[in-house]
């Protein structure tokens, strides 16, 4: 596996003016002289060989995952048997991303969602249950995705691919899915588990625990809905992997995809860690911590 040393401190190999590229990027002559003069900025660094298309195509992607995302949400609700515009859960889903922006790590967003699902269920019980639901998908895919992609470098490349052995990650996914399958299949026995919570406010907690109890039933009842969004977590991944290999592509970094079907996920969850906003250093951290065991 490639040093993730090496690919932080890796450059394009050419130097070209930024007046050179005021045409390609459609800047205007007072916004050059302002990169100049007050930002400084002279020349850039530029692959020859690579395009913007391979370098970017950011809104793309984030336009296919926030559709999936939105599908997903959809499919949720509709297993709770509620009905919402698609059109409402995009426009919920994309002031969850700016408020993202604001709050600890990149899961504070899911506090906007909780808020506009409560207004069409008239519960917020239910609404956190079907977001912490749809998260949960996600990490579980995250859990997945990482476990193949290591066990794949194990067995292909002979050597260790990060500090976190495959054994480890397979264990995670494994106990994941057994919380799940208990939370999912026997909701009785788990309300009964939170019961001595009631001794704090019965009626409250027990009306609450009551409502979440119905909602994990009426997920056992729709087992398809459940496997849709799993699979559609694993199509996001897939899209965020594809997206890294383009951007390494075009800068002409060596690293593979399997190495990166591993960084990926694992800085993924690390981002929802709530010590940043939006994840912010924390991604930078896991990729370091990862690059002294990624040769």
């Amino acid at each position: 596996m490639t040093s993730l040393e090496e690919v932080a401190a890796h450059l394009p190999s050419a130097r070209i003016p930024i007046g050179e590229l005021s045409d390609e990027l459609g800047l205007s002559a007072a916004e050059m002289k302002v990169y100049r003069r007050f930002y400084g900025l002279a020349e850039v660094c530029r692959e020859p060989g690579g395009t913007l298309t391979d370098l970017t195509g950011i809104k793309e992607r984030t336009q296919l995952e926030q559709s999936i995302a939105v599908w997903r949400w959809n499919r949720l609700l509709r297993a709770q048997h509620i009905e919402v515009e698609p059109r409402r859960l995009t426009e919920s889903i994309w002031v969850s991303m700016f408020f993202n922006n604001f709050l600890p790590s990149n899961i504070g967003g899911d506090v906007i969602r909780i808020s506009d699902t409560a207004r069409r269920t008239r519960s917020k019980t239910l609404a956190t249950t079907i977001v912490l639901v749809d998260r949960g998908l996600g990490v579980l895919g995250l859990v997945l995705v990482a476990a193949v992609s290591a066990t794949i470098v194990g067995q292909l490349q002979g050597h260790v691919p990060s500090p976190i052995w495959p054994v480890w990650l397979w264990a995670a996914f494994a106990v994941t899915i057994a919380v799940a399958v208990f939370l999912v299949w026997a909701p009785s026995m788990f309300a009964r588990l939170l019961k001595p919570l009631t001794a704090f406010n019965p009626a409250w907690v027990g009306e609450r625990i009551e409502k979440l109890t119905k909602a994990l039933e009426r997920f056992r009842d729709s087992p398809g809905a459940l496997a849709e969004c799993f699979i559609g977590a694993l199509c996001v991944q897939a899209l965020l992997i594809v997206y890294h290999l383009a951007v390494v592509y075009a800068l002409n970094i060596p690293i593979g995809i399997w190495d990166l079907a591993i960084i990926v996920p694992l800085s993924s969850v690390v981002q929802m860690v709530p010590v940043s906003l939006n994840g912010f250093g924390s991604t930078g951290g896991i990729f370091a911590g990862l690059s002294a065991h990624c040769q």
